[in-house]
């Protein structure tokens, strides 16, 4: 399974706390695509080549509350039990974590909501925009700060 996994961990509250901080990374590996983890410590044991006694302590750590934890959720737990399967886990925080988008996916849909609005002010104008043909060689050859900067100035121009 893939999961995104941010450098940020290094500077929260589990940073200190190497063997909990591995522990939980593992656990993010294991979960579904919802976050959840539906597996008993045994199987959690077994999967990631620790102890069991390794586990159980890592499992009652991350479900405790945690005033150093930067969220709020779930009074700053890490973990919590799932409901109505007797064993298993959900990550609290998984889904937003999740959903933030990297500056390549920020770009790219950045570049398609411009694309549409010059396609708009194309029709509208019947030509190339200011700066639009240098913006389209930047991004063709790779140069993506040259390219933000030239759709920054292009936006901005725009608006005037």
């Amino acid at each position: 399974m893939y999961v995104k996994i941010f450098s940020q961990i290094l500077d929260s509250s589990l940073a200190d706390n190497r063997p909990l901080r591995h522990f939980f990374m593992d656990l993010l590996l294991l979960s579904d695509p919802d976050g959840n983890v539906i597996m008993t410590p045994i199987a959690i044991a077994n999967r990631t080549r620790a102890e069991l006694k390794e586990v159980e302590w890592a499992l009652a750590e991350l479900q405790k509350p945690d005033a150093g934890s930067l969220s709020p959720a779930e009074e700053g737990r890490r973990i919590i039990p799932l409901e109505g399967h007797g064993y298993g886990w959900s990550i609290v925080n998984y889904q937003q974590y999740r959903d933030y988008k990297t500056a390549k996916e920020m770009r790219e849909a950045s570049a398609e909501r411009v694309r549409k609005w010059r396609e708009k002010k194309r029709n509208h104008s019947g030509g190339a925009l200011k700066g639009e043909s240098a913006a389209i060689r930047a991004d063709e050859n790779g140069h993506t700060k040259g390219y933000d900067a030239i759709l920054a100035e292009a936006q901005r121009q725009s608006f005037e």
